[in-house]
C-alpha cells in the first residue's frame, strides 16, 4: 500500500489543521500524482484544474470516492 493524502481538516480541540490520509493499493499508484497535483491546485483555487485532475482520477480508478467527493 501507499498513501494518498485526501486533505487537510481541522479537528475540535486542535488548533493545528492535521493533514488526512488514504490507504491505496500498489495497482493505483499512477493515480497518486493526478490526485496530488488536484489537491494543489484546489488550495491554490484553482476549481477548473482541480476538477479536471480528479476527473483524471476516477477514469484511471472508478472507485476514487475521495476525488468524487472532492468534485462535489
Amino acid at each position: 500500500f501507499s498513501l494518498k493524502e485526501i486533505d487537510t481538516v481541522l479537528v475540535v480541540g486542535k488548533k493545528t489543521p492535521i493533514s488526512i490520509y488514504e490507504p491505496v493499493k500498489k495497482e493505483f499508484d499512477y493515480d497518486l500524482a493526478s490526485y496530488s497535483k488536484a489537491l494543489e491546485s484546489y488550495r491554490n483555487k484553482d476549481f477548473d484544474k482541480a476538477i479536471s485532475l480528479w476527473n483524471k482520477c476516477i477514469e484511471i480508478n472508478p472507485e476514487d470516492l475521495a476525488a468524487k467527493y472532492m468534485i462535489d
